[in-house]
């Protein structure tokens, strides 16, 4: 019993080590249980997998350099590779990918005691976001675009002021 333990135990090293390049902890557990010797020098000699690390980077909340691909902090003002100013590029990939799910059904109106009212503060986000990720775009060419996912938002909203929220983003758009 006690030759299990301590197998399992050391198994933590080559795992470990493994881990940091990268590889999966739990296989090299096991490898690493069952062949110690063997593991610990495998586990030593093996090259990181850039791939993984730059997938747990990015799931960590990172970002990639708009100009040379490589992994910087969210932050960033300048990237720490090759010297661009990532700040303003950053901002402009970020409204890229914006679609008008990525805002809150709930942000678009106002509770009262008798009802809700539209929220146009909101309105007039979601239609500034929808420009900043469409420039260069006629109005009436973006309104096309999302028509879907606005029907899909006005859907959503209670049914007291889907007139008036269509009517504030046919004013505003």
């Amino acid at each position: 019993m006690e030759l299990i333990i301590i197998c399992a135990i050391i198994g933590c090293i080559p795992a470990a080590i493994a881990s940091s390049k990268g590889r999966s902890f739990f296989a090299w557990w096991v490898y690493g249980a069952l062949l110690f010797i063997v593991a610990l020098i495998h586990s030593l000699v093996i090259k990181r997998d850039i791939r993984a690390l730059e997938n747990s980077q990015l799931n960590e909340g990172m970002v990639k350099c708009p100009f040379c691909a490589e992994v910087i902090k969210p932050e960033a003002v300048k990237c720490k590779h090759c010297g661009s100013d990532v700040k303003e590029a950053l901002e402009a990939a970020s409204f890229a990918n914006f679609k008008p799910s990525d805002m809150p059904f709930d942000a678009f109106f106002i509770r009262r005691k008798d009802g809700f009212d539209v929220n146009e503060a909101s309105v007039t986000t979601l239609i500034s976001r929808l420009r900043k990720a469409n420039p260069g775009i006629h109005p009436a060419n973006i309104k096309d675009k999302y028509s879907e996912q606005i029907t899909d938002l006005v859907n959503q909203l209670p049914s007291g002021i889907r007139d008036e929220f269509m009517r504030v983003y046919d004013a505003n758009i």
